[in-house]
């Protein structure tokens, strides 16, 4: 899916469209969002499940919390929580600001289910928040993705 968004700076009806975007929500914001969250599928895409839960001496969360987190915390920073997708609703306290591993039970998705998440369910996040919230919050939201995408560069770089 995640292909349509290679070619830079050549925004068309077609991509928005793609995703469910109607001209009104294009902007830099947009374009900068989606970026990040394509980064950061790339960037996961082919972590397995044991590596994505493997603990690191000395880090507190996991590659398979830092993505849950992103994931919910970008839908509760964008989203009006009548608004908010289900599949987000029943996560959110295994991965909300404050959490950690030591929290999970055995009712946590798969990191497959994480990945699936990032990759069809964003873009009805951003749709949302584009038209409904303010500038500065999808501003917040790049900026928290572009920290823990940081952060999962390196903990990755670690555990290979």
């Amino acid at each position: 899916m995640f292909n349509i968004f290679k070619r830079k700076n050549k925004k068309t009806n077609e991509t928005f469209a793609m995703i469910g975007l109607d001209d009104t929500v294009k902007d830099v914001q947009v374009d900068t969002y989606i970026e990040q969250i394509v980064k950061l599928y790339d960037l996961i895409k082919d972590v397995d499940d044991k590596t994505a839960h493997q603990t690191i001496k000395g880090m507190r969360n996991t590659v398979y919390w830092m993505v849950g987190h992103v994931i919910v915390h970008n839908e509760l920073l964008l989203v009006p929580e009548e608004k908010r997708q289900p599949e987000i609703k029943n996560i959110e306290h295994y991965f909300k600001s404050g959490t950690s591993p030591k929290d999970f039970d055995s009712d946590i998705p798969t990191f497959d289910s994480l990945k699936e998440l990032i990759k069809e369910k964003e873009r009805k996040l951003i749709n949302a928040a584009c038209k409904e919230n303010p500038v500065k919050q999808i501003e917040f939201a790049i900026n928290h993705m572009t920290l823990h995408y940081g952060q999962l560069k390196t903990m990755l770089q670690i555990l290979s």
